[in-house]
């Protein structure tokens, strides 16, 4: 029996959309009418946590739709043909890019500047922010790349460089569109150039993904790249009401944008080098 039907594929969009844009934003509304009384001091957290409520929603969508509706774990459906989540290609892809990110950061953001943040606040920021963002970096990457890739391909990835392409494409339109009411747009000086990392984030993270047969490095670098943000370096004007270690300039710069590239460079080159690509996507072989 097939898994990827169109019609199940579609229902399953259908609740996750229904749960992250409605459900999940009334009942955040209807939580913070009732915590107003919520300290100063904790009122970073219980932010954090409100603007989170959406992906809980959507993340608890996605949990029942793959159960219930696609018959499969969770774990194939983050997969690629192998029908398993290959959690060593995970955590040593998040560890490469938290890696870069420290080491790029500081000559990317110039003006970085220590936040001055309590550390006791900081610690109690930490546990939502541990908590919460990989569930919303899997959600968003299932909701803007895992579902519309098996909405076309179904079961199987597509086989070539040329057959990816428009899937690349799609995928990073539709991961910018969502994020171009971001703060990181509206305050940037040429808005234009958030929205192009954003798309280039979209269309990178589906390259790889295909490139390597399944969805563990592009839920690794987004997971990694958000708690880098939330924890060590935020920035000016960022959409994560959460004080990290350090702050840079606001983003969506060139060297912001130049980071970006360079970060799934080295990705690439790593899931090359360590023989995670399929043959047709290595350098030489690809159609």
């Amino acid at each position: 029996m097939k898994t990827f039907t169109t019609a199940r594929v579609i229902v399953v969009i259908a609740i996750a959309l229904f749960s992250w844009l409605l459900l999940g934003p009334v009942m955040a509304i209807l939580l913070q009418q009732m915590t107003e009384t919520i300290p100063e001091s904790f009122k970073s957290q219980g932010e954090y946590v409100f603007i989170h409520i959406p992906y809980i929603f959507l993340f608890l969508a996605i949990l029942l739709g793959s159960r219930l509706i696609l018959k499969c774990s969770l774990g194939s459906f983050l997969s690629g043909s192998c029908g398993h989540f290959r959690w060593n290609l995970f955590l040593k892809t998040g560890l490469v890019y938290i890696l870069f990110m420290a080491a790029a950061t500081p000559f990317a953001s110039k003006g970085l500047y220590a936040s001055g943040v309590n550390i006791l606040q900081y610690l109690l920021s930490a546990i939502p922010v541990l908590i919460l963002t990989p569930i919303q970096t899997l959600s968003e990457e299932v909701l803007f790349r895992i579902l519309p890739l098996r909405l076309v391909t179904k079961e199987k990835m597509p086989g070539t460089v040329i057959e990816s392409l428009p899937l690349i494409i799609i995928s990073g339109i539709l991961f910018a569109l969502p994020h171009i009411g971001n703060r990181e747009v509206a305050e940037a000086e040429t808005a234009i150039l958030p929205i192009l990392c954003y798309f280039l984030w979209g269309a990178g993270a589906m390259f790889i993904s295909i490139a390597s047969d399944g969805f563990e490095t592009a839920i690794a670098m987004h997971t990694a790249n958000n708690l880098f943000i939330a924890l060590f370096v935020n920035y000016e004007g960022s959409s994560m009401p959460v004080k990290a270690l350090f702050t840079a300039p606001q983003a969506g710069s060139v060297p912001t944008l130049i980071e970006t590239v360079l970060v799934f460079g080295i990705i690439s080159f790593y899931l090359w080098k360590t023989g995670f690509y399929k043959p047709l996507f290595m350098p030489g072989k690809g159609k």
